[in-house]
């Protein structure tokens, strides 16, 4: 297809092509600082309202969203088993199922994560400050 997939600090995720052309746009109502992670024919973006966005990649329809606890300013990844990882400054990192949103696990890391996770065969490694 050849899209690519940005937020902005108003709230607005969009979809446009090589060309420039938009596909789409839709306003979450929540400052996007993340770089959206794009796979399995969706769109993963977090908000500065704690929640991980979940977008049909082709519409940007909302499939499903999950609530943390404090704003998401790292970028969320996602594993090639459909899991994707996030997290937030609430302390936590999120593994979550790709087609549900439904939590596999979080783990506290006691501080903020600010930096985006790694995936490393099947282990998940993120900083924090």
């Amino acid at each position: 297809m050849g899209y690519f997939y940005f937020g902005s600090p108003i709230g607005t995720v969009y979809a446009v092509s090589k060309e420039g052309k938009e596909l789409w746009y839709v306003n979450l109502g929540s400052t996007i600082e993340t770089t959206p992670a794009v796979a399995f024919g969706k769109v993963f973006v977090g908000g500065d309202d704690g929640n991980l966005y979940v977008l049909k990649a082709t519409t940007g329809e909302l499939l499903w969203k999950y609530p943390t606890k404090g704003p998401i300013i790292a970028s969320p990844i996602v594993s090639l088993n459909e899991i994707v990882y996030v997290g937030s400054t609430d302390g936590y990192i999120y593994a979550l199922s790709t087609e549900t949103g439904d939590l596999i696990w979080s783990v506290s890391t006691s501080a903020s994560i600010v930096m985006t996770p790694s995936i490393r065969q099947r282990n998940a490694v993120c900083g924090k400050l």
